[in-house]
């Protein structure tokens, strides 16, 4: 009988939390990004849906999953992988203009990557961004966002190898073999209710 009265309780404790503003949004976004600069190639794709919660007009919090290919021809390793990452979001709208929102936003997100290529291990990565971007209202409950990376700090583990990477760039130039999967610009699709 306990439980009945800690669940009745948080039930409406969360009801009264939401204001006029509240709501879910989902939707999802995509990554394109190829370099090719002497005899470094690399083009990676990432699928990225994504769940927010407006807590009020100015702050969103979420989530989102990435799923990324990446092949590359790098001096020291070649080849296919595939990826995935989990990120944690937020997000700060500066100001209403029309029908469209700018924003700042932050976000911190872990991932693992696996070769195609035998005999290649398995890496991990942390990854930490700031960005800005924008949404643009196409109707009553459809968004249109674009997101570009400002600045990102990386952790990557690949069997003994580690590498810091903090940058303020949002183009892969240097010798890594895992997709940031929190860099590039991002680009997707709203839905509220």
């Amino acid at each position: 009988m306990k439980k009945v009265y800690v669940l009745a309780f948080l039930l409406i404790a969360v009801g009264g939390i939401q204001s006029a503003f509240s709501q879910f949004l989902v939707g999802g976004g995509f990554q394109y990004s190829s370099n090719d600069s002497g005899s470094t190639k690399t083009t990676t794709f990432v699928i990225r849906p994504i769940f927010l919660y407006e807590l009020n007009d100015k702050f969103d919090i979420g989530g989102a999953v990435s799923f990324a290919m990446l092949t590359n021809d790098l001096p020291r390793s070649s080849g296919e992988y595939r990826a995935w990452g989990i990120e944690g979001i937020a997000r700060y709208k500066l100001v209403v203009l029309g029908p469209f929102t700018p924003f700042i936003g932050a976000s911190a997100g872990f991932g693992m990557y696996m070769p195609k290529t035998s005999g290649v291990d398995d890496g991990t990565t942390f990854g930490l961004e700031g960005a800005i971007g924008g949404e643009l209202k196409l109707a009553d409950h459809v968004r249109f966002f674009m997101q570009l990376p400002l600045v990102n700090f990386e952790y990557e583990s690949q069997g003994d190898r580690t590498d810091f990477n903090f940058g303020a760039d949002t183009v892969t130039d240097h010798d890594i073999d895992a997709p940031r999967y929190l860099a590039w610009i991002q680009v997707g699709i709203l839905i509220s209710f």
